[in-house]
């Protein structure tokens, strides 16, 4: 065929796709062996100007094609050439996008190209062509195409002309995703082009401000639309090109300002937000920008309204934490003075009303404006201005609150102003240390508000209420600055305390640990948790945590081991070990390894001898490179298990080691405590772990050696449950179940030899042998589809429970969209659901397949559907009837339950004629006794009434 036949094969949609393939083929090979020139073929190509709209939309995609192939090598003024020549076909509304794509082509392959041409085409784009009218999917080419010619050198020089071009080409966007494209131009536009006119930077920032506020919702997820964004993007974007400039500043922040006096709680959001990101990316002063400085009236304005709308902000609202944060990166700004200013404002709204809904507001503002200035105490955030504080406004505002806070306590006499000024100054002085407090009190006055609080300290049987928390941590923190000591249950009513609902605990127990009463603290926080509840001990532990960063105290280890002393409940004492051993193991140091504490701990886990062992080897884990030396410090503690331990290491006799080996491993009294001294063998082992491996398993290094195409022949005359005696498994398990010991291909192919081994003779005890191996080892299966048919036809001869455990495992280890196995997983699926000890495997297996080979599950519906439906409602009347608690039925119900939310993304025609079953079959859960499996069926039952 000539050039022309198969340019025309390809350019004409009727001709197969086949055919249409073969002719590109021989274009490209035309022009790469040089047959024919590329401007020659340009003549060739008559399909550019053919009035069918699809022949010239193939025309142009051939060449996109062409432009994309690495074999074809054309220079830059070749390309320029091409590129100059689609430009202008972009006025071709009927085959726009492709032409785009192929512009994108050259601009991405030849980036000099596009930097060259970018003037033309902006102003192509803006004067010739109305972007506004195309579709979005044009749009979004177009957004992507003059993204990156933003940065090309040519275009500074005529950067007014530039920007109109661009305001023009992108001012009518509206779809929420091109508006996070045109954000990005118009944030790149400001932070490249910065010799702009007053004009010009006011189209680029009034653009981005029409996008504000953001009232796009981020609609439901629906299946397979993901050309989405999402509301949180669209704000981040707008916002960004609100704080792309400091030259920006003095456009948006009346814009700001007026949103921040909306009533609407979106706009106060989204304004205070861009207020955080100012403050952070420029700093917050007067002179942010030299050229439009603020005057007194507006920097008295402005403290005013961020003051005033924090205080009426809603607790826990967006606003709230947005503008908590504006406040405390901008109140270090003009060496102080706005924190400072709102200090005063603080102290006058207290002094005035003490007790209000605004006072827990009240304290966060005196808080932040007594600590700003602190450290570096600058206030522009890029170093540039003259806005830099000078580290000493924060400590300006603390003598001034402190001392306006004293001089109001010690002059009113109403329980309740009391009471509202406590709560102030203890907000005020937490953060702060013991000694740094003490300068501003003498101990009179000291006394006097100690008194003050002493009435609201707990009694044996009170509990604290949310709102007298602040002056409870008050009352403490007087009576640790006057050296007393606050009793055991003062301590324990402290660790009692919601964490979460109580920030400044982590302040207090900083001072509590400096104080005298730091003993009887431990002795609290060691009571606690001994305690099962989490919810009981969260601020212990906590504490606890605190405590094992800071340098290594003995005193901690004297306090737990006098806790470990006074307890008499063994289980207490177990739980509290394994709680300090746990909260070891976050922080780990030399220090804490070698200290009391994990001996301690580790002697009360001797009744549980596994445990034991478990804990001591998650401590050598630890000790990098001090292992051997952690192991005898810890036996020094004389614990049988751990000195038999270190014996058993310490054996350099090969053939003593290998019977101790299968002597441990053919005791099946304990299976745990058996593997974990294998482990340790393994690791820390005086004879290293492949001589060690050798000597047990001389097959071993055959195994690991051989070719592939020898391995079946040699696994026919060796299998697994021949050569691999009971007394030996356990050690081959643990090998396959380390990732240290060999390599994950090494371990593959290891495990090839118990799955190949399986024969239909094979037993149950040694299908439950492999499944063992396949979750111990948590690997993925490397199976040959022929191989791994053939095990599965084994497996499912066997229908029993071992049979069909392993064969959901083995399909769970093989990919899961490898079509050969989908019909075989389906068909073992459908017999596991209705075997109690396979369900949950065959759950996760079913929805697995849903979302990777959904096609065979639809077949198989009409036995899925029931199934499942008997697993979630587990027949009501059959828990009443059974006397034996089910742990595992709310797992099944919630497996079963997202199975069914998963069908529900199956084609319509698939699913219809179940609607009906499905809603009958979820009903009697809406009444389960469990909360969350009422929600879930609730929620998913709406979805199949949806369809329905």
């Amino acid at each position: 065929m000539s050039i022309r036949e198969d340019i025309d094969c390809f350019c004409h949609i009727e001709r197969s796709v086949e055919d249409r393939s073969s002719a590109y083929v021989r274009i490209l090979s035309h022009l790469v062996n040089g047959s024919i020139r590329m401007l020659d073929f340009v003549d060739e190509c008559t399909g550019l100007n053919a009035e069918d709209d699809s022949v010239r939309r193939r025309s142009v995609l051939l060449f996109r094609k062409l432009f994309g192939e690495e074999s074809l090598q054309y220079d830059d003024p070749t390309m320029q050439v091409f590129f100059d020549f689609f430009v202008k076909r972009l006025s071709d509304f009927n085959v726009t996008e492709e032409v785009l794509r192929t512009l994108l082509a050259i601009s991405s392959h030849h980036p000099a190209v596009g930097e060259q041409a970018a003037q033309g085409l902006l102003t192509f784009l803006s004067t010739n062509i109305k972007v506004g009218t195309f579709k979005y999917s044009c749009r979004k080419l177009v957004y992507a195409l003059i993204l990156p010619l933003l940065q090309s050198p040519s275009l500074y020089e005529n950067q007014d002309d530039t920007v109109k071009a661009v305001v023009n080409i992108v001012e009518n966007e509206k779809d929420p995703r091109g508006v996070v494209q045109v954000c990005k131009i118009l944030e790149t536009a400001l932070q490249r082009f910065t010799a702009i006119s007053g004009n010009s930077l006011n189209d680029l920032v009034m653009l981005g401000i029409s996008y504000f506020p953001v009232t796009y919702i981020t609609p439901p997820l629906i299946s397979g639309n993901i050309d989405i964004v999402t509301s949180d993007e669209v704000k981040t974007a707008v916002i960004s090109v609100l704080t792309a400039s400091r030259s920006c500043i003095p456009l948006v922040l009346p814009f700001l300002e007026t949103s921040l006096r909306d009533s609407s709680p979106n706009s106060k959001s989204q304004a205070s937000f861009a207020l955080l990101k100012i403050a952070q990316i420029f700093g917050w002063s007067r002179h942010m920008t030299p050229t439009a400085c603020m005057t007194n009236g507006e920097e008295s304005r402005w403290c005013m309204l961020l003051f005033e709308e924090f205080l009426q902000s809603a607790a826990g609202s967006e606003e709230e934490k947005n503008l908590l944060a504006a406040l405390a990166a901008m109140a270090g700004g003009d060496s102080g003075a706005w924190g400072a200013h709102w200090a005063r404002l603080a102290v006058q709204a207290v002094l005035k009303a003490p007790v209000s809904p605004e006072s827990p507001h009240l304290c966060q503002v005196l808080r932040l404006c007594c600590l700003s200035g602190d450290g570096s105490g600058d206030g522009n955030g890029d170093g540039s201005g003259d806005g830099s504080g000078d580290g000493n406004g924060g400590r300006n505002n603390r003598a001034e609150v402190v001392g306006a806070l004293r001089e109001a306590l010690t002059t009113s006499t109403d329980r309740d102003i009391q009471e509202g000024l406590l709560s102030a100054l203890c907000a005020v002085l937490l953060p702060w240390s013991l000694p740094e407090i003490r300068t501003f009190f003498s101990r009179d006055v000291l006394e006097r508000f100690r008194d003050m609080t002493k009435p609201l300290l707990p009694s044996e049987t009170a509990s604290i209420p949310q709102d007298k928390i602040l002056l409870f941590l008050g009352s403490l923190l007087f009576s640790i600055l006057l050296d007393e000591t606050p009793s055991e249950h003062n301590f324990i009513s402290l660790l009692s305390l919601p964490l979460a609902a109580n920030p400044d605990l982590p302040h207090l127990f900083s001072l509590l640990l400096e104080s005298r009463g730091k003993p009887l603290l431990l002795q609290a926080m060691f009571t606690l948790l001994e305690k099962e509840d989490p919810r009981e001990t969260e601020a212990a532990a906590e504490l606890l945590t605190s405590i094992l960063k800071l340098p290594y105290d003995a005193s901690v280890a004297s306090c737990f081991q006098q806790a470990l002393l006074s307890q008499l409940d063994p289980n207490s004492r177990l739980l509290l070990s394994k709680r300090l051993l746990h909260t070891l193991s976050l922080q780990p140091s030399h220090a804490l390894l070698f200290s009391p504490l994990p001996q301690l701990a580790l002697a009360q886990l001797q009744p549980s001898p596994t445990l034991l062992l478990q804990a001591v080897f998650a401590l050598l884990g630890l000790a990098r490179g001090q292992e051997r030396e952690l192991l005898a410090f810890l036996a020094g503690t004389k614990i049988q298990a751990i000195s038999d331990l270190q014996a058993l290491l310490a054996c350099s006799d090969l053939s003593a080691l290998v019977s101790k080996i299968e002597a441990i491993c053919a005791d099946s009294t304990n299976r745990a405590y058996s593997a974990i001294l294998i482990r340790f063998v393994l690791h820390y082992s005086a004879i290293p772990a492949e001589t060690l491996i050798a000597a047990v398993f001389p097959d071993f290094a055959t195994l690991l050696s051989m070719d592939e195409t020898l391995l079946r022949e040699w696994i026919q005359n060796h299998p697994f449950f021949g050569s691999v005696s009971s007394s030996s498994f356990l050690l081959f398990q643990e090998v396959m179940a380390d990732p240290i010991l060999y390599p994950l291909p090494k371990r593959q192919q290891l495990l090839t030899w118990p799955l190949l081994s399986l024969t239909a003779s094979s037993t149950p005890d040694q299908l439950a042998a492999v499944e063992g191996l396949l979750v111990a080892s948590a690997i993925p299966v490397s199976l040959p589809p022929a191989d791994a048919e053939r095990i599965l036809a084994v497996l499912q001869q066997d229908s029993g429970e071992a049979g069909l455990l392993l064969a959901l495992r083995l399909l769970g280890a093989i990919d899961a969209s490898e079509p050969a196995f989908a019909q075989q997983q389906m068909r073992v699926v459908v017999v596991a659901l209705t075997q109690k000890k396979a369900v949950v495997a065959a759950l996760r297996m079913t929805e697995r397949l849903l979302r990777h080979n959904a096609g065979v599950v639809t077949e198989y519906l009409e036995s899925v559907i029931p199934a499942v439906l008997d697993i979630v409602s587990d027949g009501k009347e059959k828990s009443e009837k059974s006397e034996k608690l089910d742990l595992e039925k709310p797992v099944r119900q919630l497996l079963g339950l997202k199975v069914l939310k998963t069908m529900t993304d199956l084609p319509l025609a698939s699913v219809f004629k179940y609607t009906g079953g499905v809603a009958r079959g979820l009903l009697p859960l809406l009444d389960d006794d469990q909360r969350v499996i009422r929600e879930y069926a609730a929620r998913v039952r709406n979805l199949w009434l949806m369809i329905h």
